[in-house]
């Protein structure tokens, strides 16, 4: 079964990889030709809203309501904020931003499957 919350999990990591290499990749591009931390967490976040969006939409949660869409920016948002929070503490043990990202992300979708779960693919 599509909507099954057994299978639920393991769809959200597979989709969760592209979303978060995809993300990363952003990430990465914006600190390699100069923007702050700040500002390239914000652009790979950005462009990766709409493809996450559709990502977990269609292959995680099998719901493509356009009425979640500002539920799940406001909740997208938190998460960014959140991930900015960890990448700062992360950054004081591995200076590298684009090495500390890539460890912070896994912990970062873990957390963002919660929220998504709780707050907006419910049901």
């Amino acid at each position: 079964m599509w909507r099954s919350r057994k299978l639920q999990f393991f769809r959200f990591i597979f989709s969760g990889v592209l979303n978060s290499l995809f993300g990363w990749v952003c990430f990465s591009a914006a600190v390699f030709f100069g923007a702050s931390i700040l500002v390239a967490l914000i652009i790979g976040a950005s462009l990766g809203a709409a493809f996450n969006f559709l990502t977990h939409s269609t292959i995680t949660f099998g719901d493509l309501s356009v009425r979640k869409i500002p539920t799940f920016m406001l909740v997208y948002a938190f998460i960014i904020s959140i991930n900015y929070a960890a990448l700062l503490m992360m950054m004081a043990l591995v200076p590298e931003p684009i090495l500390a990202q890539l460890i912070v992300t896994p912990l970062i979708a873990l957390f963002s499957y919660f929220i998504f779960t709780k707050w907006v693919f419910v049901g």
